[in-house]
């Protein structure tokens, strides 16, 4: 497991690095009510680059860095340990059940310490003004300074529920995403190294 660990939190990192610009103009859009930007996805990415700079797009990256490595270390962790489990007392018939439950479980306990971090990127990717950059959507009209201001004033003024902010649709969607890749993953993988 100890190789699972190192792996899975360089990998997962690594991931979590490369795309989060491209997860910052996901979470505006989905927030937005401005007309639709000529050139869609890619004109909604270079007018926010034009107008605020090419590190709006890394907002919120001191909080997807600071749960990445523990967060992809302990999902790697579980989902390997559980898919070990699994394959000594359960009949290879049931592999994929078995992955499907492992990726799924591998999720919820890396949620508890990914959801408090995730839910400041989210805020902290709306931008210095919130409210202008979702079109009216959020109300605050001002942002956090980092990461560990934004958990602070989070902490502070909405408590354990505000870290939490939509846990319950985080976890069945990422189980959901999990347990269903890793199923055909592990399903394919079979039957590829099999021919």
């Amino acid at each position: 497991l100890g190789s699972a660990f190192v792996a899975g939190a360089m990998a997962g990192s690594m991931a979590d690095l490369i795309m989060h610009p491209v997860d910052t103009i996901n979470t505006r859009l989905k927030v937005s009510r401005a007309p639709t930007v000529r050139g869609g996805t890619l004109g909604y990415a270079a007018q926010t680059v034009y107008s605020e700079g090419m590190f709006s797009l890394y907002r919120g990256i001191g909080a997807t860095m600071a749960q990445a490595l523990p967060m992809n270390a302990f999902w790697f962790v579980t989902y390997e340990g559980c898919k070990r489990q699994g394959a000594k007392y359960v009949d290879t018939e049931y592999a994929p059940a078995v992955h499907f439950c492992s990726a799924a479980f591998g999720e919820l306990v890396s949620s508890v310490f990914y959801v408090p971090f995730d839910v400041v990127k989210t805020r902290m990717q709306l931008g210095a003004n919130p409210r202008l950059s979702s079109g009216g959507n959020v109300t605050s009209s001002t942002n956090y300074t980092g990461t560990f201001s934004a958990l602070g004033t989070i902490w502070r003024s909405e408590g354990v529920a505000g870290l939490y902010s939509g846990y319950r649709a985080c976890i069945v969607s990422d189980c959901s995403v999990s347990a269903l890749q890793f199923m055909f993953y592990e399903r394919l993988k079979t039957v590829l190294t099999d021919i």
